[in-house]
């Protein structure tokens, strides 16, 4: 069963799975980029900032490293989205399915523990993300329709066209 017969209600599966490639390669390089300025900017913390700031530097370092990681695992996974959409490789679409699902609970995960500590979140930084996890589900999706038309593609190959060294 597909989800999508198209992405965007006019392109194939196969672009807009490119285009979630490129989607999320776009995110992760704007979030190491953003996440190298953290770190960067913690240095210039105040001491009033540090004693009364709500969560401790030392903790927000280890998020921003992780937000960093994932950063680094989302643009690997996007680069390997590319070659299985181009290359036909149905199997090499789970490692970018897993590895949105993932990024999307630890960033849904880490805006909850801010909230739980009682930080001021601006609604600017909020409502973006809330938007970049809508925009991941949908390419989620895309991807994960893109697998079920390869799928099915694969079940109905004729024996004529199968190549002798498959078996």
């Amino acid at each position: 069963m597909r989800w999508l017969t198209k992405c965007c209600c006019c392109i194939t599966l196969q672009t807009g799975s490119l285009l979630a490639g490129a989607w999320t390669l776009f995110i992760a390089a704007l979030n190491i980029s953003l996440q190298v300025i953290n770190i960067l900017s913690m240095e210039s913390l105040t001491s009033y900032q540090v004693k009364y700031g709500h969560i401790p530097v030392k903790s927000r370092k280890i998020l921003a490293s992780l937000e960093m990681c994932f950063g680094v695992a989302l643009a690997a996974v996007s680069l390997l989205l590319f070659f299985a959409v181009v290359k036909g490789r149905r199997k090499l679409l789970f490692p970018y399915v897993v590895a949105i699902l993932l990024y999307n609970i630890f960033d849904f995960s880490t805006l909850m523990f801010y909230f739980g500590k009682g930080v001021q979140i601006d609604s600017s930084l909020w409502i973006p993300d809330l938007a970049i996890l809508c925009m991941n589900m949908y390419c989620l999706l895309t991807v994960l329709s893109l697998n079920n038309e390869m799928t099915k593609g694969e079940r109905w190959v004729p024996i004529n066209q199968i190549d002798s060294a498959e078996f």
